[in-house]
């Protein structure tokens, strides 16, 4: 529950409900101050125009406690900072295509004495490009060539990134290969899932949220796959999927189909 509450990007919306109280009730200031390195360890991704502001003015709340102004501006920054992420938490949901794409690393592509990985148990066409290990820049190298011809109702879901802020892989470079695997991927629909982020490695999933608004992609937040992974059930390592793991992926995508819980377009009310 721990992990997950972190790695989902709840924790944010808690170190903002700390920080709220602490800066408001002399007696809890101490909260405050908790919150703003749990808000980091939230992995939130900003754009840095507006978390260097943020920043500036949630320290300027606490040393210049006696200025109810400050704190104002303090307590206004934290809530539109929380209104402008909730969109990335919930969302509405994409139609089940009639062929499904996959573009992906290890979580997609299996190989780990699963029995099937979870693109297959979707109950839907599907063409399985994903390697192990892969990064975004291999996977433009070598999954977005193998791509078949569009068709109708054909939808390229992309679970790639993991591995490039695993392997410290410069953000920039894995944006640029991002952005042309979704160019690439046109005039199909487009499902990109959000990466539960390390600390610090915030702008690999600013710039997955970057491209999809770019694109108009749908965007599955990062909740769903970190709610699968944070349950020790699901994985061998914390990272490779079990059957179980597969399943409970398949079941949060595809909403309309299976019940799911869905993504979001960034185009509906993104920052």
């Amino acid at each position: 529950m721990i992990l997950y509450h972190i790695y989902s990007g709840q924790l944010f919306f808690t170190a903002a409900a700390l920080y709220l109280v602490g800066i408001f009730v002399p007696r809890l200031r101490v909260l405050a101050l908790l919150a703003i390195p749990l808000a980091l360890l939230s992995g939130t991704p900003m754009p840095w125009w507006f978390a260097l502001p943020l920043l500036a003015v949630t320290v300027a709340g606490l040393i210049r406690r006696r200025s109810r102004m400050v704190r104002v501006l303090a307590a206004a920054g934290v809530l539109v900072a929380a209104a402008a992420e909730v969109p990335y938490q919930i969302g509405g949901a994409f139609s089940p295509p009639g062929r499904l794409i996959v573009i992906g690393d290890s979580l997609a592509a299996g190989g780990f004495a699963e029995s099937q990985p979870w693109p297959h148990r979707l109950g839907v066409p599907v063409v399985n490009l994903a390697r192990a290990a892969d990064t975004a820049a291999g996977a433009l190298s070598e999954q977005v060539p193998a791509m078949p011809p569009p068709t109708r109702g054909d939808v390229v879901i992309i679970e790639i990134g993991g591995n490039d802020m695993l392997d410290g892989l410069p953000a920039r470079s894995f944006a640029r290969a991002l952005d042309q695997i979704v160019r690439a991927a046109a005039p199909r629909e487009v499902v990109i899932l959000e990466i539960p982020l390390l600390p610090g490695r915030w702008a690999y999933g600013a710039a997955q949220r970057r491209v999809a608004h770019r694109h108009g992609a749908t965007l599955i937040p990062k909740r769903v796959l970190a709610k699968v992974l944070a349950d020790p059930r699901n994985t061998d390592d914390g990272l490779h999927l079990t059957d179980r793991g597969h399943e409970a992926l398949a079941r949060s995508l595809l909403p309309r189909q299976r019940g799911g819980e869905g993504g979001r377009r960034p185009d509906e009310g993104a920052q």
